[in-house]
């Protein structure tokens, strides 16, 4: 009797603990899918018209661009982690002065209002999403022509409001 009363509560044990993980489990996709979703939307109201603002005045943007004057501008893609330092990124490619440059801006601090950060980073040709194969192969010469992809953040936006 004692061995059918153990096997019992082990099996409540067990069925607790499976419940518990599961209901943990639930939350933890429904805080993510929640972060998701928020920052996604703040993601669109950082970077809807971006393009429009690289091509008007330098000070909108961050100031000058690395790359000289900012004369064309295409949207590459937008993404947003489930999780990490970066709340959302886009990546652009740009008609410059200097060339057809790529860069990602990676968004921290999105949820902070005017308090977020934005950093532009210079992508290499073969890191650039979304490229036809005749841009790809304008996108390296234009690399090499500026003596490689810089190395250095551009910072767009400080954090400080």
């Amino acid at each position: 009797m004692t061995g059918v009363v153990g096997n019992r509560q082990a099996q409540q044990v067990l069925r607790f603990a499976v419940t518990l993980v599961a209901v943990l489990l639930v939350a933890a996709v429904a805080g993510f899918g929640s972060r998701y979703l928020s920052h996604l939307g703040q993601l669109r109201d950082k970077t809807d018209g971006i393009c429009g603002r690289f091509t008007a005045t330098p000070m909108q943007v961050g100031g000058e661009s690395p790359f000289g004057a900012v004369t064309g501008c295409t949207v590459l893609d937008r993404s947003v982690p489930l999780w990490g330092a970066v709340d959302g990124s886009i990546s652009l490619l740009l008609a410059t002065g200097s060339g057809t440059a790529a860069i990602r801006i990676d968004y921290s601090r999105l949820s902070a209002g005017r308090q977020y950060r934005a950093e532009a980073f210079e992508l290499p040709a073969g890191a650039a999403p979304g490229l036809s194969g005749a841009q790809e192969r304008q996108l390296r010469q234009d690399i090499a022509a500026r003596g490689g992809v810089r190395t250095t953040a551009w910072v767009m936006h400080y954090g400080d409001g």
